[in-house]
């Protein structure tokens, strides 16, 4: 599970807080944090294709080589929501993400 710090939001800093916590007592998954200062963060910022604006969590299935982006409220992320998450990308209960560029917008449908 990789923290993408785009802004240096508080909600940012929430999740990285809780991540800090959190992270140590978990053995289903590795946790990392990506930073706009990063060396190769474009690089990794370009193959997640989620935008740039906000920061967000992404669940990266190295099995698979399938990304997940956490859908709730970075500020309010806690241990039962991330258990949840990743429960729930194990049950199929959550697609993998496609990326921006996967996206198709109907150009009949009015923005």
């Amino acid at each position: 599970m990789v923290i993408v710090n785009r802004d240096n939001s508080e909600a940012f800093t929430a999740a990285y807080n809780f991540f800090e916590s959190y992270c140590p007592s978990i053995t289903e998954f590795i946790c990392g944090i990506a930073n706009k200062d990063d060396e190769e963060y474009d690089n990794f910022n370009n193959w997640l294709d989620a935008g740039n604006e906000k920061s967000l969590i992404a669940y990266l299935d190295t099995e698979k080589f399938e990304k997940y982006i956490y859908p709730g409220d970075l500020s309010a992320i806690n241990a039962e929501s991330v258990n949840n998450f990743v429960a729930d990308i194990k049950a199929g209960k959550i697609e993998a993400y496609k990326g921006l560029s996967d996206i198709v917008i109907d150009a009949t449908t009015p923005q």
